[in-house]
């Protein structure tokens, strides 16, 4: 038999009537089969499920003593000497079970029930924290899920009114639909009469087109001739054009020339003038001179000069003045 765990507990029960209370000494034994608690006056067989202290409770109340110790009316006050008693019974008691070796041993158990108790102290911490820290994440989705929740309402209601308002625009276009339809067929057959009525008028258009065709087959003819006729006038045109350009050119060079030759033939008259006048003063000097030297030697007298001042003129007389008074 393997041994996994030892705890050991103190139990005390006590008579009624100022009896000394009693002391059984427990051994718990956990095996992965059964639980075995072993006392000084028998050794029993308790089941897993049942606890240490639930099962010693249960041993206690099932002996004898107990039966005595606890009726069932109510219980009697105690008195001075009753508690004095007591206590130096469990003082007398206390030191006898330090000194003995199963003390030794409930201190072990003590100690190991203590550390089992700390480590679980510390599972239950670290259990806790993670609870904790969990419980922190379910409140985080929770709130993440309410916030999703919130924004899927407003979507659902917004999707609804769209819904709403996609529905009633589909009742409108399909009461437009309707009445295009209606006004289809009118309009269907109002077209197939107006069609009716353009295939007589195309046929005879198409009659009118040919007469059309021949006339423009002929006119097209003449239009050729005459875009021939047209052709070698434009021909003649452009040929009188370069001769009219050539008698512009041969004109311009003429002019140019004529010009050259009227500005000579002024310097040259006025060269003439000046000879001329030239020509005339020599005369006039020579004449002048003769004559001069004629009437100088008597032969003849002075011809009568306008001038006044020509000083081969022959002085005047003066008139007499003639006084008014």
């Amino acid at each position: 038999m393997r041994k996994v765990a030892t705890e050991a507990w103190l139990s005390k029960s006590g008579k009624a009537g100022g009896e000394a209370c009693t002391s059984i000494d427990i051994i718990h034994v956990r095996q992965p089969g059964l639980t075995t608690y072993h006392t000084r006056d028998q050794n029993r067989y308790i089941p897993p499920q049942c606890g240490p202290r639930r099962c010693l409770r249960r041993c206690t109340m099932d002996s004898p003593r107990s039966h005595l110790g606890s009726p069932g009316g109510p219980l009697n006050p105690i008195t001075p000497d009753r508690a004095n008693r007591e206590s130096t019974f469990m003082a007398s008691l206390r030191s006898d079970l330090r000194s003995s070796p199963v003390h030794d041993k409930i201190s072990q158990f003590n100690t190991l029930a203590m550390q089992s108790k700390s480590l679980e102290r510390k599972t239950a911490d670290a259990a806790l924290k993670r609870a904790m820290l969990g419980r922190e994440e379910a409140e985080g989705e929770m709130r993440r899920y309410r916030d999703e929740t919130k924004v899927l309402r407003v979507q659902l209601e917004k999707a609804r009114d769209r819904e709403m308002r996609v529905s009633e625009r589909l009742e409108a276009v399909m009461e437009q639909h309707g009445r295009a339809k209606e006004t289809y067929a009118h309009t269907k057959a109002a077209w197939e009469k107006e069609i009716k009525h353009a295939r007589k008028k195309t046929f005879k258009n198409d009659a009118v087109i040919i007469k059309l065709q021949e006339e423009l087959k002929a006119a097209r003819d003449g239009w050729r001739s005459v875009s021939d006729h047209l052709d070698n006038e434009k021909a003649r045109g452009k040929a009188r054009e370069q001769e009219a350009f050539a008698a512009r050119y041969q004109m311009v060079s003429l002019e140019e020339k004529l010009g050259e030759a009227l500005e000579r033939i002024k310097v040259l008259e006025q060269e003439r003038d000046a000879m001329r006048m030239e020509r005339d003063t020599f005369r006039d000097l020579a004449k002048e001179e003769e004559v001069a030297r004629i009437a100088a030697e008597g032969r003849i007298p002075l011809p009568k000069n306008e001038d006044h001042d020509d000083e081969f003129a022959s002085p005047r007389k003066k008139k007499p003045r003639v006084s008014l008074r």
